[in-house]
């Protein structure tokens, strides 16, 4: 278990090991500046102490290299990423999802239930998901205000450039998903299938800016199942 309180800046990268608890005090910022590493078998939950404009702040981003901003690292599927709350915003590098997977990574086990929440792929990464050429793993949620940007191939919640959307709910929350050639929420560019999408409460908007749907496949890529 780990507390912040503050300003704290972290210049290298964090890597976790194990099963790591965060919790976000009231007003402190928490800047690491080249990402969060959660590879494989290892997991990280984010809480915040309160909600409202008090909420801990949390900014993550990979800047050297194809790892995600909160997430794995090249070559790795993601870990068990569970955040309660928080004001989080993480940025991944090129070719990594902003939470989820890095290069040929996917995107691992994603829950979210609060917080507000906004996450950058890279050039090829999910916003929310695979990095590229990975699927988008399991991802569920709850609530929280999210707002997830594929930025150009990947969806903003699924899959990197290549992947598919892999099993995504949305329970209910207020969602804003932005893909290019990928989906707003399901598959990347380049023949990423939509997966499986269920949406059963929530305000959802979801939109390609470019070749994909808004829900479903990326540019080529079949749209999956959609309830």
């Amino acid at each position: 278990w780990y507390v912040v309180s503050g300003d704290v800046t972290v210049s290298s990268q964090i890597t976790v090991t194990g099963d790591v608890h965060l919790i976000l005090t009231n007003n402190c910022v928490l800047t690491v500046e080249n990402g969060i590493a959660v590879n494989g078998d290892n997991s990280l939950t984010i809480y915040a102490q309160s909600t409202g404009e008090d909420m801990g702040r949390l900014t993550a981003t990979h800047k050297t290299g194809y790892c995600a901003g909160i997430g794995s690292n090249e070559g790795f599927s993601g870990g068990a990423i569970t955040i309660y709350g928080g004001s989080i915003t993480a940025t991944g590098g090129t070719f990594g999802a902003g939470i989820g997977g890095g290069n040929r990574g996917d995107g691992g086990a994603i829950t979210i239930y609060g917080g507000s929440i906004t996450a950058n792929g890279g050039t090829s990464g999910a916003g929310i998901g695979g990095g590229n050429s990975g699927d988008g793993g399991v991802i569920a949620i709850y609530g929280g205000s999210i707002t997830a940007d594929g930025v150009h191939n990947g969806a903003g919640i699924g899959g990197g450039s290549s992947g598919d959307g892999g099993e995504i709910t949305i329970y209910g929350g207020n969602v804003t998903a932005k893909g290019g050639d990928g989906a707003g929420i399901g598959g990347g560019n380049n023949r990423g299938s939509g997966g499986k999408i269920t949406i059963t409460g929530g305000i959802v908007a979801a939109t390609s800016t470019e070749s994909g749907a808004g829900i479903g496949g990326g540019r080529t890529g079949s749209g999956g199942t959609i309830t």
